[in-house]
């Protein structure tokens, strides 16, 4: 009986008995993890013009087409094991990949290292970059060219006088570096990061330059380029740097914090997410609806930059730092769209609501914007004040009795004549909690 070949789906390669059961070789295996990164660090790099990102994005290519030449130089009657150890060891690096910013790496299809000439091959069409303020920013007789490659990805490619490409300006800064005798030119490139997005401040530690991770508004993600031309993303990784390195001290670090928290302030700022609050809340404050898992809520944004959760975690800002009386007047008064409410049971200015969480219980605010939990905990507090008196503990008895007439009132608020029962039934319906903490109706 004659032995059965089974091809593959894509390619109509011979397949191996285990991979007949999903139908594709490992050529095309491979073939689709490579398509996938390229369009992971396609979408990263026009995001960001990261310039390992973008040498990552040709490597990527470089690999799929090495690849592709591979297999067309094969015999059409080619046994499948001649070529699984390489596909196999690229496999292996794919799969070990922690992440985009990770380099890949292969043996078979080896791409060079950091100094390594791009693969011109990739360039699908350039031009030149005529702009004379950005040509200020780079050595002279220098050029600089946007460079369509792979899949339409737009980037930056730096040519010196001796036609020496580089794939980013901090490709050619760090390959400078290493000779020693081009300083001069080193300075230039690196003075000249904020032609391509990048910033200085004085907060940042000598040498640091930061850059947006995203153009458009509402994201706080930086990345950081160390006096060392090492570069990474993240404000967490940059603590972790100052922390672990005995060349930064703890004033870079609160620095550091301070810049961070100028920065978020500023981008918030501009996210036109934020609306104005003129009518309930005080002059140049805004708010935005977040859609969280209970239910939809409003954080608020001080003229400053500085956002809250809540209206109540704003109010507790503002007495804190002494705004001025009547803001804290309105923002108090604002409390209402957040559910507070009144009581004449309660001291002047203070609210009370439902828990969000659905238990039976509810919370107390007070004047200041502290938040108790239970009527226990808001006991205990008003008996270790001296401000309040024992009317306004026995008075949160009192509280507790309206609570439970309203309550018991809403209970039998039954409704007739509703569509989606059968006549001569009445409905009522209540919030609830589900076995997940869900809100339910």
């Amino acid at each position: 009986m004659a032995k059965r070949t089974v091809r593959c789906k894509k390619c109509s390669g011979v397949l191996e008995k285990e991979q007949r059961q999903e139908g594709v070789c490992q050529y095309c295996q491979l073939k689709g993890k490579i398509d996938q990164e390229i369009e992971n660090i396609k979408k990263l790099s026009e995001e960001s013009e990261d310039p390992d990102l973008t040498r990552q994005l040709e490597e990527l290519e470089s690999m799929g087409s090495a690849l592709k030449r591979k297999r067309e130089e094969e015999e059409v009657d080619m046994e499948i094991e001649d070529t699984k150890p390489i596909i196999d060891e690229v496999v292996s690096d794919l799969d070990n990949k922690e992440d985009t910013n990770d380099l890949l790496e292969t043996k078979e299809l080896e791409l060079g290292d950091e100094d390594k000439k791009p693969d011109l091959d990739l360039v699908k069409n350039e031009t030149d970059i005529d702009d004379i303020e950005y040509a200020k920013s780079l050595p002279q007789d220098w050029k600089a060219k946007h460079v369509q490659v792979g899949f339409g990805s737009i980037i930056k490619h730096f040519i010196d006088p001796s036609g020496r490409r580089f794939v980013s300006r901090i490709d050619a800064i760090r390959t400078l570096s290493k000779l020693g005798d081009r300083e001069k030119d080193v300075d230039t490139l690196r003075s000249g990061l904020v032609a391509d997005g990048w910033m200085g401040h004085p907060l940042l530690p000598e040498g640091w330059y930061a850059k947006p991770v995203c153009k458009t508004g509402g994201n706080n993600s930086l990345r950081f380029l160390t006096d060392k031309n090492e570069w990474f993303i993240g404000i967490r990784k940059a603590i972790r740097l100052i922390n672990n390195s005995e060349e930064y001290t703890g004033l870079d670090l609160e620095n550091l914090h301070t810049f961070f928290g100028e920065y978020s302030s500023f981008t918030r700022g501009t996210d036109e997410n934020w609306m104005d609050g003129d009518e309930y809340l005080p002059d140049g404050w805004r708010y935005k609806i977040i859609h969280g898992s209970n239910g939809d809520y409003a954080r608020v944004l001080s003229p400053n930059g500085d956002s809250f959760p809540s209206k109540s975690k704003a109010l507790a800002y503002m007495v804190k730092n002494g705004h001025d009386e009547a803001a804290i007047k309105k923002m108090i008064s604002a409390l209402v769209y957040d559910g507070w409410v009144e009581s004449s049971f309660l001291p002047p200015d203070w609210r009370y609501r439902k828990c969000k969480s659905g238990r039976n219980e509810h919370n107390f605010l007070s004047p200041e914007g502290e938040m108790f939990p239970s009527r226990k905990t808001l006991v205990a507090f008003l008996r270790s004040s001296e401000k309040y008196t024992e009317e306004d503990i026995v008075n949160i008895d009192a509280l507790k009795g309206e609570i439970r007439a309203k309550w018991i009132s809403d209970k039998h608020d039954w409704i007739e004549d509703d569509d989606t029962i059968p006549a001569g039934w009445k409905i009522r319906y209540f919030d609830g909690v589900k076995s997940n903490k869900k809100p339910r109706k």
